[in-house]
């Protein structure tokens, strides 16, 4: 038993070392290629134009690059973040609070999105409140969003790795303080391996899921059934953020922070 945990420990720390070492070569030997300073240049030029005033401009370089980057299956808190304030100063509050929203789900740890998120969501016609849920719910989404999926990945892969070492000290050390200390602090880091890895597992499912949406339009009847002919329920306005719950064609069911259900037209609202 404790020739395989030692083999256990060194495999896993070889593999870690490789890793890291295999990630510095790549940073040391990497060269900018011609599309890499491209990319720079707009980006430059997208900073420029909005100090210069030119919001809808850069505005307009940001999407192309989001663009760029999506279709090469990359993502950039930052670049949904700057275009966010585009929008904003440009006074699309909508479209600042969509790409806000989506900048968050890349980065849920970040202060200074969600302190845009909020001022934004004053410039909007609904104010709606969240509708009451039990407390530790609030408590575990917060701990969960101080960080986003690959940093709890990393997370648990790292207390899985002080786990196969104090496993490793609790059977060959031969002091009873070590084993005890080890003991106790296996089963804490058991418990955060688990942490780690179901928070990243459900950031990553927000991410690829992709059930909330923003109202587009300036104002979008929600009505009893999808079809045109329902009974109008309640009406909401550019900027809401709303939680998709069932699709069906051409409509979307939704339900607002205060717990209202009701069906939208999907030309209304564009999902994060």
């Amino acid at each position: 038993m404790k020739r395989v945990l030692l083999s256990l420990l060194i495999i896993s720390s070889y593999i870690l070392t490789a890793n890291a070492q295999a990630d510095s070569t790549q940073v040391a030997d990497a060269k900018p290629t011609e599309q890499e300073v491209s990319v720079v240049a707009e980006e430059q030029q997208a900073v420029e134009a909005f100090d210069n005033g030119k919001f809808s401009e850069a505005a307009e370089i940001y999407e192309k690059l989001i663009s760029e980057h999506n279709a090469k299956s990359e993502v950039s808190a930052d670049l949904y973040y700057n275009l966010g304030n585009a929008y904003f100063r440009d006074g699309e509050i909508a479209k600042a609070i969509l790409n806000y929203e989506r900048a968050l789900l890349l980065n849920p740890g970040d202060k200074d999105i969600r302190h845009n998120i909020k001022f934004a969501n004053t410039r909007i016609e609904d104010k709606i409140e969240n509708s009451g849920s039990f407390f530790l719910t609030k408590w575990i989404n917060s701990f969960q969003e101080t960080m986003s999926s690959n940093a709890w990945a990393w997370f648990a892969v790292v207390s899985f790795v002080l786990l196969i070492v104090c496993t490793f000290v609790f059977f060959f050390s031969k002091t009873v303080l070590a084993k005890q200390i080890t003991f106790y602090a296996g089963i804490v880091l058991v418990v955060l391996v688990i942490l780690g890895n179901v928070f990243a597992f459900r950031q990553r499912s927000d991410i690829l899921n992709r059930d909330s949406a923003i109202i587009m339009t300036p104002s979008a009847i929600v009505r009893s059934s999808p079809n045109t002919n329902g009974k109008e329920v309640f009406t909401l306005h550019a900027g809401t953020k709303i939680k998709i719950t069932k699709e069906d064609r051409d409509w979307s069911e939704i339900e607002t922070a205060a717990g209202n259900v009701g069906w939208i037209e999907n030309k209304r609202i564009e999902k994060i």
